[in-house]
């Protein structure tokens, strides 16, 4: 019974670990994709803001330098913080799935473990237990092997006779069982 629960739940297991892993695959798909929108948008706006900036540049030094350039510069950085957020984000998401990916193989090893753990404890409870009837059984052989090779007949109704060795010794605590003499 334990077997077939035990059974059970490592199929399970292995189901909700291949689903991680499907679910892993696609975060790491759309982190892979977010990456490269996010460097496209970036190098688009770096490029605009450079053809904004050389476009500007004449007009700002004829204007004498004004405050446009601090303008764009601070605009500048603030899309470079951004994408520094964005790849720690990244960054911080990978290391979780990684993680948590870690801690599923340890869950699925130690649920192994218990398996075979149980699965000699069965085994060594099963054993002991045949182990002692066999014997139990083994010993009501002998004595009906013995009784087997004895001359003994129904005689009368529920009753046996036997012939018995009047020259052999005898037995019991009064003596009064003698010896069975074997078929011939």
């Amino acid at each position: 019974m334990q077997e077939d629960e035990l059974a059970a739940v490592a199929a399970k297991l292995g189901a909700v670990m291949m689903r991680f892993e499907q679910r892993c695959e696609s975060i790491e798909q759309q982190q892979a994709e977010f990456a490269q929108r996010l460097s496209a948008l970036f190098q688009g706006k770096l490029d605009g803001l450079l053809q904004t900036l050389s476009g500007q540049a004449g007009s700002a030094v004829r204007e004498g330098l004004g405050p446009s350039i601090d303008d764009y510069q601070r605009r500048l950085r603030e899309t470079v913080a951004e994408a520094e957020q964005s790849a720690k984000a990244l960054k911080t998401a990978q290391a979780e799935i990684a993680s948590q990916r870690r801690l599923i193989w340890w869950g699925m090893g130690v649920v192994a473990v218990l398996c075979i753990g149980s699965l000699v404890a069965t085994y060594e409870s099963l054993y002991g237990f045949y182990e002692a009837r066999y014997t139990e059984l083994k010993s009501q052989v002998t004595y009906m092997d013995a009784i087997n090779r004895s001359d003994i007949v129904p005689c009368g109704e529920g009753q046996l006779c036997a012939r018995v060795d009047d020259k052999g010794p005898r037995f019991g605590d009064k003596k009064q069982y003698r010896v069975v003499v074997p078929r011939g």
